[in-house]
């Protein structure tokens, strides 16, 4: 026998001890997607002569055999879609040393297997002919080492989905023939680095969901072969190289959940075939440029959570192709254009948390948009269902404002000898100001007496300096504001826009200077927002002086150290916005003192130590943003007293226990963001006492035992993120389509999940994304065909871990799924 084909069957068992010693002239053993489970025999490398063997999308469980390394003319391997495991004893997986035999070795395919080991510096001497290297999903530890970048026929290279550290190393570089590098979901950190550039043949960039800092290199441009580009979900805080919008042939350009800055070039028009662009969560400002509607081909466009300003533009209609259009949160203005009407195919748009007013277009796709896409603007209006005013004719005409003028005038006779008396002189002033107030001159009637002028000017005069000791007071306390904003100036040792240092000036008065607002009556500072300028610099305690503070915002700057205790004192503040700087040391209990505070924003700084119980003082939060800081400890009981908190997000720290069943007595909460921590213990059937729950985020911690079906009664919950945990039971999959159809993302992937996947996904009719990998899982004919039929997955991100299903593209309106090839 030559060659043995059973894959693809419903075969199961194990493979004898002795399997294939005898046929020492098989050629190709393929054995992939069955049902096929135990140990993979160390006797397989009887079969000396074969050059491919395909395991893959079985059961098989153990260690990975060394003796298939004395297989030398093995051109194919594939052993992914198991359970196989690294050896206990070592962290290294030292069956790829053993590999480095096979001389003529082209494919390598380990993925969606636990192997939970590091890759070997002995990767390196792996064949020179190997083409394609697969290990997805496979809990890889460690570094990526530098003798990948021996492999120099490599052309796909899949580290993707694990739990890889350290930096890219410069050596990818190396990989001349490389066509595809993905290393995203890892915890990858430092530069990207410019050796990339080097890979003149690179296809396809996939970094995204990861920790990588720095700018974007600007040579990336000149890879003229690049169609997908991913660097979502990182911590990137450049411009947008404009050398990227020369890259005319890319389908797909994500750069979302970043901290880029700047405003969009005109050049964004040369994307010609451009198919999904997703610039959202970033800070960038100015107006949408014009030319962006020349990218025709374009099917998602998301650039929300930025500062984008001015119009929605009318000629966005020009995008016939469009399906999908995300631009909540920025300060857009105006009107929605009625033009957008004509866009046909469009399934999803949000405009909410914007600066909009006018009528909302009511034909085309807009007749099936719900109230979500439009909350919290300005004054726009529209039809009842969408949960607006109706919209009224009419005009609206300004106010006329009148000014009291001073009446009388100051009686000569009053003052004429030079000589003090009731009459005159230093009274003269009262005169005047009871001429002001009484409009009566000294000389009508009501005055008779000399006395009584004398006693109402008196009277006048002595109100008068009561305002005057009020207004010494006030200019005393307005000293006081100046001062704490001098202190902070003094304190900025980087103004890169020159902001504070060409606009502080003494010459005018502080409630001009630039991120400063005052109240009207006693030109207080009530808001200071210095977001997004690239400051750097400390906080001084002279910030807690500034008394009326309603709103405060340094995010977005590159503030360290830590915070001072006097912050707490700002007891008038609504919002404080801290995020996105270097800021260090332990969050102050002194924030306790803040119980009018409604949004406190702390992420993405370097604050240590624990959450301070004292944030349960604050009665009125309603949005609670600690994420990616390096937090350690308990999440404190004392957050359950946060009776109208929204939106909890502490994710992206080092937060250990269970969460508190204090938590899911909030009623009012919409979204739980706990994703990579080191939580535990399990989710309470208490979580269904969360009647506005949406988004529940609870990735990468340590939660065990299966999913709560008190889960499934929360009628508005959108999206439910459980991956990388250590859930287990039956895959709850069909139960959740059947309960909540419109959930949006499911991610269950990298859990103990079994079971089979059947047609009841199909009733997951809003579903964008579904991850399913790393699991025990099968897939029914049923749910088989819904995943390739139907057209309510697209566009969807779909990672199911099955290698015999993948996305296969077949027009730029979108994929389908079918079986793919074994490599």
């Amino acid at each position: 026998m030559v060659s043995a084909s059973l894959g693809r069957n419903n075969f199961s068992g194990n493979l004898p001890p002795n399997f294939a010693s005898h046929l020492p002239n098989l050629d190709e053993l393929l054995l992939g997607i069955n049902r096929l489970s135990g140990i993979i025999p160390s006797s397989i490398s009887n079969a000396s002569k074969l050059t491919r063997l395909d395991v893959g999308g079985n059961a098989f469980t153990g260690s990975i055999p060394h003796t298939l390394g004395s297989i030398r003319f093995l051109e194919n391997l594939h052993l992914g879609g198991n359970n196989l495991t690294g050896e206990s004893s070592i962290q290294e997986l030292s069956f790829l040393t053993s590999l480095t035999n096979c001389k003529w070795l082209s494919t390598l395919d380990i993925t969606l297997n636990p192997l939970s080991g590091i890759l070997p510096t002995s990767i390196g001497n792996l064949s020179t002919s190997l083409e394609r290297f697969r290990a997805s999903a496979c809990n890889l530890k460690g570094n990526i080492p530098t003798e990948i970048g021996n492999l120099g026929s490599l052309y796909l290279l899949f580290l993707d989905h694990n739990d890889l550290i350290g930096t890219i190393p410069p050596s990818i570089g190396q990989l001349q023939k490389l066509q595809g590098l993905h290393l995203s979901d890892n915890k990858l950190q430092g530069f990207i680095p410019n050796d990339i550039c080097q890979l003149r043949n690179l296809v396809e960039l996939f970094l995204e969901n990861n920790q990588l800092s720095g700018s974007i290199p600007a040579c990336l441009g000149e890879l003229t072969f690049l169609r997908q580009v991913d660097l979502g979900s990182n911590k990137l805080n450049s411009t947008i190289p404009l050398t990227l919008w020369s890259l005319k042939d890319i389908l797909t350009l994500d750069l979302s959940s970043n901290f880029l800055v700047s405003y969009l070039p005109s050049d964004m028009g040369n994307l010609k075939v451009l198919v999904k662009i997703d610039l959202s969560r970033n800070q960038l400002s100015c107006e949408i440029p014009s030319n962006a509607v020349d990218l025709r081909d374009l099917i998602s466009l998301s650039l929300a959570h930025n500062r984008f300003e001015g119009p929605i533009l009318h000629s966005f209609s020009n995008l016939k192709s469009l399906e999908f259009m995300d631009l909540s949160d920025n300060a857009l203005s105006g009107e929605i254009p009625k033009s957008l009407e004509g866009l046909v195919y469009l399934k999803y748009l949000n405009v909410s948390f914007n600066r909009l007013y006018g009528e909302i277009p009511t034909e085309g796709p807009f007749a099936n948009f719900s109230a979500e896409s439009f909350m919290m603007n300005e004054a726009l209006c529209g039809s009842p269902r969408l949960k607006l005013p109706p919209c009224r004719t009419g005009t609206h005409r300004p106010l006329e404002k009148q000014t009291l003028a001073t009446l009388g005038y100051m009686a000569p006779e009053y003052g004429s000898n030079g000589i003090v008396t009731t009459s005159g002189d230093v009274y003269s002033y009262g005169i005047v100001l009871m001429e002001t107030f009484t409009r009566r001159r000294p000389t009508d009637e009501i005055f008779s007496e000399e006395l009584g002028v004398f006693l109402l000017s008196s009277t006048i005069i002595s109100v008068f300096i009561v305002q005057f000791s009020a207004c010494v007071a006030m200019s005393l306390s307005n000293f006081t504001d100046q001062s704490s904003l001098l202190a902070l100036k003094a304190h900025i040792t980087l103004d890169p826009h020159h902001v504070l240092a060409g606009n502080w000036s003494t010459k005018t008065s502080f409630c001009e200077w630039i991120g400063v607002s005052c109240n009207a009556q006693q030109q207080r500072v009530i808001a200071l927002d210095l977001s997004n300028l690239g400051l750097r610099g400390t906080i001084p305690p002279d910030l807690g002086n500034l008394s009326f503070l309603v709103s405060l915002d340094l995010s977005s700057n590159n503030f360290h150290g830590p915070v001072p205790v006097e912050v707490g004192q700002l007891t008038s503040l609504l919002s404080m916005n801290l995020q996105y700087n270097l800021l260090s040391g332990q969050i102050p209990p002194s924030f306790g003192n803040l119980n009018r505070l409604q949004s406190l924003f702390l992420g993405n700084n370097s604050f240590t130590g624990t959450i301070p119980p004292s944030i349960g003082n604050m009665s009125m939060l309603e949005t609670l943003g600690l994420g990616g800081n390096h937090l350690q400890g308990n999440i404190p009981e004392e957050i359950g007293k946060l009776s109208t908190m929204k939106i909890l997000d502490i994710q992206s720290n080092q937060l250990v226990g269970a969460i508190p069943s204090a938590i899911f007595n909030i009623s009012s909460l919409q979204e739980i963001a706990l994703t990579y921590n080191s939580l535990s213990g399990t989710i309470p059937e208490e979580i269904s006492f969360l009647p506005s729950l949406e988004y529940l985020y609870l990735r990468s911690n340590s939660f065990t035992s299966p999913i709560p079906s008190a889960i499934f009664k929360i009628s508005t919950l959108k999206a439910i993120d459980l991956g990388k945990n250590g859930f287990s039971g039956s895959m709850p999959l069909d139960i959740m389509c059947a309960h909540r159809p419109s959930l949006q993302l499911i991610g269950l992937d990298s859990n103990r999940f079994t079971g089979t996947i059947h047609g009841g996904i199909g009733n997951c009719t809003s579903l964008r994304e579904l991850y399913l990998s790393s699991n025990d899982l099968t897939v029914d004919g049923e749910a088989g065909e819904v995943l390739k039929n139907q057209g309510i997955f697209q566009p969807l991100a779909l990672f199911l871990g099955f290698r015999h299903l993948r996305m296969v593209k077949s027009s730029h309106k979108g994929g389908s799924l079918s079986e793919s090839s074994e490599d």
